[in-house]
């Protein structure tokens, strides 16, 4: 059963009186709570989002959905002469990407962001035994962009519990982006979706054609990773290639492993 939840330009979450008279989100601990269970949530920003509430509740200081702070947006809409698109050497290897890999990133020249939400790259959550290190699947080329740091995480994603959060710091609509209109848009969402609709114990089982990863923790960088399949050992055990991951969060560097096997 798949299982996936999406936030579009959603604004904030409605606040509530607990009985002890103190102030409580229900939707974000029903939300916190599904995806913690094996569901999957994409973020789409846009410009209604409420930088209280994705700073503050959502984001809860690291250990909140939200899985970085983020900075007021750029909107270069008003003329559209002006606009951003994606950093072709900054898409990440994990098969979600596949859309602009290799020989596709040209895709990303043809793809134009004339909004986006700047992401505060020191305020990333901390990875702990429930929440994955954040990951960051693509970059935008704003160098240009006065008023925001140069190369913002344009897509970002994390294990959150048993489930999986992405986010699109651009919107989901072409309020913001012609993307929608492009042809890598609809088969992004798809394997958006599907990349959401599985579980992080299900990890170890991939599909047919599609890459194999599995993170490992820094104490495992420099680890030989060997693979059997069915067929051994008709077929000899396979070495697989580590590829080595640093993301900057609030409190340093974080250092992580993924092999990959295609």
């Amino acid at each position: 059963m798949y299982k996936r939840q999406i936030l579009a330009n959603v604004p904030n979450f409605p606040l509530s009186l607990a009985t002890a008279g103190i102030g409580e989100y229900p939707l974000l601990k029903a939300l916190s709570r599904y995806v913690r269970n094996g569901g999957g949530l994409a973020i789409f920003t846009g410009d209604r989002v409420d930088l209280s509430f994705y700073n503050g509740p959502f984001y809860d200081q690291g250990i909140g959905l939200c899985p970085a702070r983020i900075a007021p947006p750029v909107d270069l809409t008003r003329e559209k002469k002006t606009f951003v698109r994606l950093k072709r050497d900054s898409i990440a290897p994990e098969w979600v990407m596949r859309s602009f890999q290799g020989k596709r990133g040209l895709f990303t020249e043809m793809i134009r962001f004339y909004g986006f939400t700047p992401v505060e790259q020191t305020g990333m959550s901390v990875a702990s035994a429930e929440i994955g290190p954040v990951r960051i699947l693509a970059r935008f080329d704003n160098t240009r962009q006065v008023g925001s740091v140069p190369d913002s995480p344009a897509i970002l994603a994390r294990a959150f519990g048993r489930g999986e959060v992405m986010m699109i710091c651009t919107s989901a609509d072409k309020q913001w982006t012609d993307w929608p209109k492009d042809i890598t848009y609809v088969p992004f969402i798809n394997d958006m979706v599907q990349f959401l609709s599985r579980r992080s114990d299900s990890g170890l089982t991939g599909m047919v054609g599609q890459p194999i990863y599995y993170t490992l923790g820094s104490e495992f960088s420099s680890a030989t990773v060997t693979l059997k399949t069915p067929v051994f050992p008709l077929r000899d055990v396979i070495t697989l290639s580590l590829i080595h991951i640093s993301e900057p969060t609030r409190l340093g560097m974080i250092s992580y492993a993924v092999f990959c096997l295609k």
